[in-house]
């Protein structure tokens, strides 16, 4: 709201542009994306590119696999094989076949 502030917008318009050009000669990275590195979690950048050369299949093992189709599954079928396996994660992958 700008009632009766008007002489206030130049001076926070002049920092908000100097605030902004003394953190980009720090570099373009946010202090989030800095704190992530020096901390050293595992991170993909969604601005940069990256070119994969494997398909799942070729990182993936063949025993105790759990393979799940579009068609013909349970919620009951799902939650059990769920709680009997000692997987964390699966992957959601589509056929090109």
């Amino acid at each position: 709201e700008l009632t009766g502030g008007l002489e206030y917008i130049l001076p926070v318009m002049v920092a908000v542009i100097i605030s902004k050009w003394v953190g980009d000669s720090f570099g373009r990275e946010s202090i989030y994306d800095e704190h992530i590195t020096l901390n050293g979690y595992p991170y993909l950048d969604n601005k940069a590119e990256y070119t994969f050369t494997e398909r799942a299949a070729d990182v993936m093992t063949t025993q105790d696999l759990s393979v799940f189709t579009m068609h013909g599954n349970s919620v009951a079928l799902l939650e059990h094989t769920l709680r009997s396996t000692p997987h964390q994660g699966y992957p959601v992958v589509t056929s090109q076949h």
